[in-house]
């Protein structure tokens, strides 16, 4: 974040670091999104990863999760009233020496994949409070 900051200047307002970002749901109400890049539109999910995890995002390419939480952090951003085309997820290796195994995964932002995902987990939480109210132990006497 320091370095982005720094590379602000003067406060440009190119880049804005953990941004505080809401997504119009009670279920998953805010986030904080690690940089938006308002020349590329883009927003940016940075991972600092052991080398296990790194070498496997390098080998696999991101999980779904990871895509699903660029893609809300990306909405999130949109409806702050930002402009995103892009977000990426950057791997960035804890245990080199140098940043020759920094991993890069950019993609279009796909607003209807961050909304689904936000939806699915309202469903979950929808069937679990329904689920807890018939769970319930009856009451005593």
């Amino acid at each position: 974040a320091k370095m982005f900051e720094w590379a602000n200047g003067s406060n440009s307002g190119r880049y804005v670091t953990e941004m505080r970002i809401q997504f119009g749901s009670k279920v998953v109400p805010y986030g904080t999104l690690d940089l938006l890049d308002r020349v590329l539109y883009m927003v940016d999910d940075h991972k600092l990863m052991g080398r296990y995890s790194l070498d496997k995002l390098i080998r696999e390419g991101p999980s779904e999760t990871y895509r699903k939480q660029i893609q809300i952090y990306g909405l999130g951003a949109v409806l702050a009233g930002e402009k995103v085309r892009e977000v990426a997820i950057i791997g960035w290796p804890r245990q080199e020496s140098s940043l020759d195994k920094l991993y890069v995964h950019v993609e279009p932002f796909d607003r209807k994949v961050a909304e689904e995902a936000i939806a699915r987990v309202e469903r979950i939480a929808a069937n679990w409070s329904r689920r807890a109210v018939t769970w319930a132990p009856a009451s005593r006497p």
